[in-house]
């Protein structure tokens, strides 16, 4: 498996799943990434039998040689990427290794930057097999991809008993409704978006509070954007948490109002927690959700249409119940990881390894 880091994320989290279960099925699994992350998904693999390398040099050509080096000692038969600047290097030496190349596309075609968006046109007909993470991000790749939904493990038990509760840690009184959501913090995420829309839902911050898991390089500029909106006090940058699924679950609702997705973990997570969702239509959201069936759809450029969903969903927790009750049973039917698992080594065996 290559991907970029084994930080916290959706693709990380995938990553680490899959290969968790390839194990399980009696593979043998390497994950080689570059970018060390705090916290990271690390022991976890370990723990799971997967061997992890990092790439440690920065130099395109660095990185090269010690993919390499490592392609001569472990001598896959397959090698899955989810990273496209590590699929560029696997490409380069395939035709030295002889292994098949699979990669999997989390995002859809245009959100890859110019150059990858050329180095594929020019290069996708050297993978083997190509996988697309949701049906939209299928269609958005301009040649044929297959699309395989993302899934999640479904009824995971966390000891949480040496773990604050979510409305504890942060001191939110038990009478205020909580929205959580639980995104790396980039621009793409529509974080600002959100908090905008949560001051202008509940002015000054007093009458609910939304927490955000996960962190980036715009955490000081958000906090900044809750300070001079008048709502600090009720916007909480709860930062990166490895059991963030588990903790959200306490909240009252869950909030993604993308400009961009592939097919989020998250939501998946939170419908899988019971939570009703607020989502926009960013990639395969409104696809995997019913407007007012399962959640709640808005656009995620109307910041009015967010903040009255958010007091609407704080108002009706009747709706809250209806709503999380229809999601969990959605994503039991239809987005379960074995699933995907199953689909993901169908695709792995119909490589003729020998060719």
């Amino acid at each position: 498996m290559l991907i970029k880091t084994i930080g916290l994320g959706g693709a990380e989290r995938h990553v680490v799943d899959l290969s968790r279960a390839l194990i399980e099925r009696g593979n043998s699994v390497t994950v080689v990434y570059v970018m060390l992350t705090e916290p990271n998904l690390h022991t976890e693999l370990t723990a799971a039998g997967v061997t992890v390398h990092r790439l440690t040099e920065r130099g395109y050509l660095g990185q090269l040689r010690q993919l390499a080096l490592k392609l001569q000692t472990e001598r896959p038969n397959i090698v899955h990427s989810h990273s496209p600047a590590l699929k560029a290097l696997a490409r380069m030496l395939r035709p030295f290794f002889g292994f098949r190349l699979v990669s999997t596309n989390h995002n859809v075609f245009m959100r890859h930057f110019f150059a990858q968006r050329i180095m594929e046109r020019l290069m996708h007909w050297l993978d083997d097999v190509q996988i697309s993470c949701s049906d939209e991000v299928a269609v958005s790749v301009p040649w044929q991809t297959i699309s395989i939904p993302n899934g999640i493990r479904l009824n995971v038990k966390v000891d949480l008993s040496e773990h604050d509760s979510l409305r504890h840690q942060f001191s939110i009184p038990e009478n205020l409704p909580v929205f959580v959501c639980v995104a790396n913090l980039l621009e793409k995420k529509n974080h600002s978006g959100l908090i905008a829309a949560f001051a202008s839902a509940f002015p000054g911050g007093d009458k609910a509070r939304l927490v955000l898991y996960g962190d980036g390089h715009l955490r000081e500029a958000l906090e900044n954007q809750a300070s001079a909106a008048g709502v600090a006090r009720g916007v909480i940058l709860a930062g990166s948490n490895p059991i963030a699924r588990h903790l959200a679950a306490e909240a009252d609702v869950f909030c993604l109002v993308s400009w961009h997705e592939g097919l989020p973990l998250a939501l998946l997570e939170a419908m899988a927690s019971a939570l009703p969702c607020l989502v926009s239509r960013a990639g395969a959201m409104a696809k995997v959700v019913k407007d007012e069936e399962t959640a709640i759809i808005v656009k995620a450029e109307n910041t009015n249409e967010i903040a009255e969903a958010m007091r609407r969903l704080a108002s009706d927790p009747g709706l809250r119940t209806r709503l999380g009750n229809a999601g969990l049973l959605r994503v039991q039917q239809e987005f379960g990881f074995e699933q995907m698992a199953d689909k993901i080594e169908a695709a792995y065996k119909c490589i003729d390894i020998n060719q």
